[in-house]
């Protein structure tokens, strides 16, 4: 192969496109199981309640008094869900996100069987279920999830349309977004704007509206998201948002051909997300950052900023394996400047066995979740919709 063909594929940004997994069947089937799912906990109630009548009859046999048991009892059923949402907590604050994966599902079920009265750790512990999504790049369980959210919340196997709590629809756009389906994605942004909104929420709408738009080369309209967005968190430099508002001006600065300032707000995120307890952005910053000096021909900073991607994405246990694609892709074109056109070669070919291997997951989670959703098995809850394919193959990658 020639440079010019090798420079060819590895220009074209289809090459590592996400596919729309999510089927009108598999859209049907969650939509259906999350309206049908009982809202109320039948076996917890009745567990309560012959636990009430038991000790009652404990403590009459024994003469003592009732009272302190019972407020035993509900005080360790209660604590339980806490505990284990601050096992999961701590584990994903020292970054071990394969033990907060492990830990999640028995927290949040503890957490939904003791609701309403565990409601701050049912809301921890989807925001680590998000973050984690989102860092190892699982969209598909991000869609099916927030597709069973919504027909849980309201009640009917809806598939269609956008979803009327805003947590929902944001995060189901979001799952679009990734795949990058932007024009579906930025009308759900766009329309969910148009309500009032608690400053958080709007802020993650805009930002995400503004990413979209800047991937549909709307530059004008990013802008003005952006300049609104700005004006909304300008007090709040040093939070997650702020990182993110950061990036996402970066590229469109990028876009502008303004690789200077791109790199400082590059530079400024970075600095943000360190402090951070997951590093869910690090590694697409070290490659946009790679980008961006490949573009300005400083050949050795950029060559430097991809490698640290690189490292940085492949050192976890299930990363993100698109994102490697890409930041593989970005790596042979810096080669195929240079004329090093082997090495251009091995950085496509370890792009397509990422990307390879994405597929081959992701299409066996589709299998498994028809089957399991076919299968009529119980679900306690949306995170029941969480799959890890075998790792072993992935290991392969990695050692190829």
């Amino acid at each position: 192969m020639n440079k010019a063909e090798l420079q060819g594929l590895l220009e074209d940004i289809s090459t590592f496109k996400v596919p729309q997994f999510v089927d009108e069947e598999l859209a049907e089937l969650t939509a259906r199981r999350g309206a049908s799912n009982p809202r109320f906990n039948w076996k917890v109630f009745f567990i309560a309640f012959f636990t009430y009548l038991g000790l009652g009859w404990i403590c009459a046999s024994l003469q003592i008094p009732f009272s302190p048991f019972v407020f035993l009892v509900v005080a360790i059923s209660i604590g339980i869900p806490f505990a284990k949402t601050a096992a999961v907590t701590r584990a994903f604050n020292n970054r071990q996100v394969d033990r907060a994966s492990a830990l999640l599902p028995s927290a949040f079920r503890w957490s939904l069987w003791m609701a309403p009265f565990t409601r701050g750790a049912i809301t921890r512990c989807s925001e680590i279920q998000f973050a984690i999504l989102l860092q190892e790049g699982r969209t598909l369980e991000l869609e099916l999830i927030s597709r069973y959210a919504w027909a849980f919340n309201e009640k009917t196997p809806i598939k269609t349309g956008i979803p009327k709590r805003s947590e929902i629809a944001n995060n189901l756009a979001l799952a679009w977004l990734l795949q990058e389906q932007y024009e579906k994605a930025a009308a759900v942004f766009s329309e969910k704007l148009q309500q009032k909104q608690q400053k958080i929420v709007r802020a993650t709408l805009l930002n995400n509206l503004a990413f979209c738009q800047v991937q549909l080369k709307q530059l004008d309209a990013a802008d003005q998201t952006l300049n609104e967005l700005f004006q909304l968190v300008k007090m709040e430099s040093k939070t997650v948002t702020a990182a993110r508002m950061r990036y996402v001006r970066a590229l469109l600065e990028i876009e502008l051909n303004h690789l200077e300032r791109a790199s400082e707000l590059v530079d400024e995120a970075l600095t943000i997300w360190k402090g951070q307890p997951i590093s869910q952005q690090m590694g697409p910053l070290l490659a946009t950052l790679g980008t961006i000096r490949r573009k300005q021909g400083r050949v050795e900073e950029a060559q430097l900023h991809l490698h640290s991607a690189v490292d940085m994405m492949a050192s976890e246990n299930n990363p993100n394996c698109v994102a490697l694609a890409r930041c593989y892709q970005e790596l042979g074109l810096l080669f195929c400047d240079l004329d090093r056109i082997e090495e251009a070669q091995r950085a496509l070919e370890k792009a397509h066995r990422y990307y390879d291997f994405y597929i081959n997951r992701e299409t066996l989670t589709v299998s498994k979740l028809k089957s399991r959703l076919l299968a009529g098995r119980n679900f306690s809850s949306g995170i029941d919709l969480l799959t890890l394919a075998p790792r072993e193959q992935l290991l392969e990658v990695r050692d190829n």
